[in-house]
């Protein structure tokens, strides 16, 4: 399985979701904001990262732009997590550097299907 670092500042829902991961098998860093996440995909060098866009402290879209820039992440994909984001909207748009997007409430199944995909690449 894979090692995922989870970025999100609401606690209620940041464990859920690594809960949820860690029950299928998956090991599991945790961010509260998009500066803890730098240092934790720094550090713990995740295979991915679902990051949260609005945060505090550093929002999603300012530390992906950070990690894409650095030689020692850039490779790290990252899935958005965003309540929001219009239907139908590249990840791209809403958050450059990006590899994928998935909305809120999150769908857990699209979720492991996004993170499988860009586990695969």
């Amino acid at each position: 399985m894979a090692r995922l670092l989870v970025a999100e500042d609401y606690d209620d829902f940041r464990e859920l979701l690594a809960d949820y991961l860690r029950a299928r098998g998956h090991d599991v860093i945790e961010a509260r904001n998009g500066a803890e996440a730098i240092e934790a995909a720094r550090l713990e060098h995740p295979d991915a990262i679902v990051m949260d866009l609005m945060m505090p402290v550093r929002d999603g879209a300012s530390a992906t732009r950070e990690l894409k820039a650095s030689s020692a992440t850039r490779g790290i994909p990252v899935v958005a997590v965003t309540a929001a984001a219009p239907r139908g909207v590249p990840a791209q748009e809403i958050c450059p550097g990006c590899d994928a997007l998935v909305s809120k409430p999150v769908d857990f199944g699209t979720l492991l299907g996004t993170l499988a995909t860009l586990l695969r690449s």
